[in-house]
C-alpha cells in the first residue's frame, strides 16, 4: 500500500485530462463552425444539432443552428424564433444581445423587390440573404454565454476509487426535465421542440416539413407564406407557418396544452 498515494493522484491527473468523447464533440463543434464558414448551411445546421443532442445546451451551437436556418430559408418571418429562443435559454451580453436583433431582422424581414430591368428575364436574384453573411458571433469560445438551464452533475471517476460512504447522491446522474412519459417523444417539428407527442405525431410533423414547400403559394394573399387549398399553418409555436391539414394543426395545439402533463415529474 506503499504506492496507494501515487496511485490516487495519477486517477486524479487521468480525471482532469478531457475525454474522447468530449474531445469528439469539440472538434464536431469547431467542423460545423467552418461548414457555416464556407456556404455548406445544411451540414452545419445537422451537426451542430447533434452536438446539441449529445452534449446539452451550448450558445454557439444553437446560434449556429439558427443562422443555418436563416442561410437556407431567407426573409421567412418564422426565422426570428430561433434567435428569440437564444436569448430565453443562454444568460447573453448586451453585446451579444444587440448581435442577436441584428440578424433576427436581417433574416426575418421581407425579400428586397428586384432592381428595375431594361431587358426581360434580367435582374437580381432576392432569393439569399441580401447582406454580407458574418457568422464570426457563433464562433466556439471558452467565454460563450451560460445556459439558463440546470448543468448535468459531473462525477469524478476518482471518487468511486474511494469507498469510505455511499455517494447515490453524487453519481446519480441529472433528472431531464423534458423527458417523456412512457408512449410520447419529442415532437422535433422545429430545432428545440420538446413538446412530447405519439411517435406518429413526430413522423407526421417531420413528414410536414419536408412537404413545406410543395403546399406554399407565394402569389397568394398572404404572401410567400400562404398554404395552397387545404392547408392551414400549423401554428405549432409563434411563427410556424408549414403548412399542414386542419386536422394537424389542432392536434399541435392540443399537444402544446397537453405538453406538461406528458413530461416525466
Amino acid at each position: 500500500m506503499k504506492n496507494a498515494p501515487f496511485m490516487i493522484l495519477g486517477s486524479v491527473a487521468i480525471a482532469m485530462l478531457p475525454s474522447p468523447s468530449y474531445a469528439t464533440s469539440e472538434q464536431d463543434l469547431n467542423r460545423a463552425y467552418q461548414l457555416l464558414n464556407t456556404g455548406h448551411y445544411l451540414e452545419a445546421r445537422d451537426l451542430a444539432r447533434d452536438y446539441l443532442r449529445t452534449n446539452g445546451p451550448r450558445f454557439s451551437a444553437a446560434f449556429m443552428v439558427a443562422l443555418a436556418e436563416c442561410m437556407l430559408h431567407p426573409h421567412q418571418p418564422s426565422n426570428s424564433v430561433p434567435f428569440q429562443q437564444l436569448r430565453v435559454n443562454y444568460f447573453v451580453s448586451p453585446q451579444k444581445n444587440s448581435e442577436i436583433t441584428r440578424w433576427m431582422q436581417r433574416c426575418s424581414q421581407p425579400a428586397p423587390p428586384p432592381p428595375p430591368s431594361s431587358e426581360p428575364g434580367i435582374g437580381v436574384s432576392t432569393s439569399g440573404l441580401s447582406i454580407a453573411p458574418d457568422m464570426s458571433g457563433a464562433r466556439p469560445a471558452e467565454d460563450e454565454p451560460s445556459s439558463r438551464r440546470p448543468a448535468p452533475i459531473m462525477v469524478s471517476p476518482v471518487l468511486t476509487t474511494i469507498p469510505k460512504r455511499p455517494l447515490a447522491i453524487i453519481s446519480k446522474p441529472a433528472f431531464n426535465f423534458e423527458q417523456c412519459v412512457q408512449g410520447y417523444v419529442w415532437r422535433e417539428a422545429f430545432p428545440g421542440d420538446h413538446v412530447c407527442v405519439t411517435p406518429e405525431t413526430r413522423a407526421q410533423a417531420a413528414d410536414d416539413n419536408g412537404k413545406a414547400e410543395s403546399r406554399r403559394d407565394p402569389s397568394g394573399p398572404y404572401g410567400p407564406n400562404t398554404c395552397v387549398q387545404g392547408f392551414v399553418w400549423r401554428e405549432a409555436r409563434l411563427g410556424d407557418v408549414v403548412c399542414t391539414t386542419p386536422e394537424s394543426r389542432t392536434r399541435a395545439a392540443v399537444d402544446n396544452e397537453q405538453a406538461t402533463a406528458r413530461r416525466v415529474h
